[in-house]
């Protein structure tokens, strides 16, 4: 499956951690030179560049065995500061829905926390389109669409 923003190099901004299977958007504040940032989509005007990758930064319950049960981050996808590997336009990509479900053909922008919702009227910048139905807090398969897609 391609991978077009694996060759930007996209870091986690100090905007907090990325979430697996979320929408993201490049973090213009952080981009500085060939170094770019990327946080979660989490605004309604906020351009989805695309979706970080499925799996966690660090594998389950590591470091909880590292250190014998005294430090255990949470699962994210890329902490600040740390590479991420996202999917980009033309992908078909897992994205985890909101509190609110999709029918497959919805058209879908960020629920305010980074997970997919379906549109609510004209003009908003669509993400990605549903390619199954999915109950809320669902991980559905989807399109990434091209960035600043609007309704």
């Amino acid at each position: 499956m391609p991978n077009f923003l694996a060759g930007l190099g996209l870091t986690c901004s100090n905007a907090g951690p990325i979430l697996a299977s979320s929408f993201i958007c490049l973090d213009a504040a952080a981009s500085v030179g060939d170094i770019f940032n990327a946080r979660m989509a989490t605004a309604a005007g906020d351009v989805i560049c695309g979706i970080s990758q499925q799996g966690t930064d660090n594998a389950p319950n590591l470091f909880n065995a590292l250190t014998n049960g005294l430090f255990n981050p949470p699962a994210v996808a890329a902490a600040t500061g740390e590479a991420i590997t996202t999917f980009g336009m033309g992908d078909i990509a897992p994205l985890q829905l909101g509190a609110l479900g999709c029918s497959t053909g919805d058209l879908l922008i960020t629920d305010g926390s980074g997970f997919g919702k379906k549109t609510t009227g004209a003009g908003q910048y669509a993400g990605a389109l549903a390619l199954q139905n999915g109950n809320a807090f669902d991980i559905i398969s989807v399109l990434i669409l091209s960035p600043g897609t609007k309704t």
